[in-house]
């Protein structure tokens, strides 16, 4: 504020600029991916309950792998909603934080698909170069700017929702 105009408009100094995103914390983008593969493990749980009682053959084991083969398509296409209209998982929305391309707009589910996912799990399945990329890319997220590889790729960045 202006010290020799006392009619002067007020100054408040902003975290963030206007327009401009916080980005997620780590240890949010962990908690979330931690609570996608709960949720996938939530959904594999008939199938692996019908082995550990009984002998793993015959209609039980056959009903739970069908209900749990169910569960993850189901878990799949609302996951897909959710990321195509919020840039979100399940997790990502427990832990308030959400996928955008690195100039803060909308990213598309073929961009998240094809990019995000696709690319790198190619990348990994390759022998050698793969383990090493599947080792590097998560461990990017400490660097300044918190990205990891498959956000690189993507031209994506997690920030809080």
């Amino acid at each position: 504020m202006d010290q020799s105009n006392p009619y002067a408009a007020s100054t408040v100094a902003l975290d963030t600029p206007a327009g401009q995103q916080v980005l997620a914390d780590r240890g949010a983008r962990l908690i979330a991916v931690l609570i996608d593969g709960f949720a996938v493990l939530a959904c594999m749980l008939p199938f692996g309950l019908a082995f550990a009682v009984g002998d793993g053959t015959g209609a039980v084991a056959g009903i739970a792998g069908a209900l749990s083969g169910l569960a993850v398509i189901g878990l799949v296409i609302y996951q897909l909603m959710m990321l195509h209209r919020q840039g979100q998982t399940i997790g990502k929305r427990a832990m308030k934080v959400r996928i955008v391309r690195t100039d803060g707009s909308h990213c598309g589910i073929g961009r998240l698909i094809a990019l995000r996912w696709l690319v790198p799990a190619l990348i990994g399945a390759i022998p050698l170069v793969g383990g090493l990329f599947s080792l590097l890319d998560p461990l990017m997220i400490f660097r300044e700017n918190r990205l990891c590889l498959h956000d690189n790729i993507a031209d994506t960045k997690v920030v809080q929702a």
